[in-house]
């Protein structure tokens, strides 16, 4: 019990500091690098999920860019330690409470879809089975969409559209990428 106690202080002051880190020193590379790599340490085998969606730093890019990653990864953190605590600061069910916050897709987005669905069905340049196809895949991209898994993962599901979305033409391409551009 002392140990969860323990955590939960170590969280709640994470979370002040990195907020402060982030407005204060947003293009500052030695805090945003430390800050990163103290607090990754810290909760890697603390709290589940942490470091899913984090981006790589690469020794080629400049000391801006590298500062760019390193602060996108501290928001990400930020977002998961808030998460964590408002979990009740306990790993039970944390992936899809994850998945619940961090929505894949807002509800105003399944007026995109039902607008490209209409689009497919009332399109005069394509064939009916042209247009069951792209209804087809409209539908599948939704599947995907609100399924409770990763983003990394959605993308390897998506990954056959895309293929099948290079040999359409240029207007139903721009529909289907538009869909795509919803998944967070």
């Amino acid at each position: 019990m002392d140990n969860d106690f323990t955590l939960i202080e170590q969280v709640n002051d994470d979370i002040k500091t990195l907020k402060t880190v982030l407005k204060k020193y947003p293009f500052d590379l030695e805090v945003m690098e430390k800050l990163f790599y103290n607090m990754i340490t810290l909760y890697i085998d603390k709290i589940n999920y942490i470091s899913d969606g984090f981006k790589l730093v690469s020794s080629f890019e400049s000391s801006a860019q590298k500062t760019e990653v390193y602060r996108s990864n501290l928001e990400i953190l930020l977002k998961r330690l808030e998460s964590f605590k408002d979990n009740g600061y306990t790993n039970e069910n944390l992936e899809y409470y994850y998945l619940n916050k961090e929505k894949s897709i807002e509800s105003n987005s399944f007026e995109l879809l039902n607008e490209a669905r209409r689009y497919f069905t009332e399109c005069e340049n394509l064939s009916p089975s042209e247009k069951g196809e792209c209804i087809y895949y409209v539908d599948k991209i939704e599947e995907i969409f609100i399924m409770p898994i990763t983003k990394k993962e959605k993308w390897e599901l998506l990954r056959p559209v895309v293929y099948w979305l290079s040999g359409r033409d240029y207007e139903s391409a721009v529909k289907i990428i538009e869909i795509l551009a919803l998944i967070k």
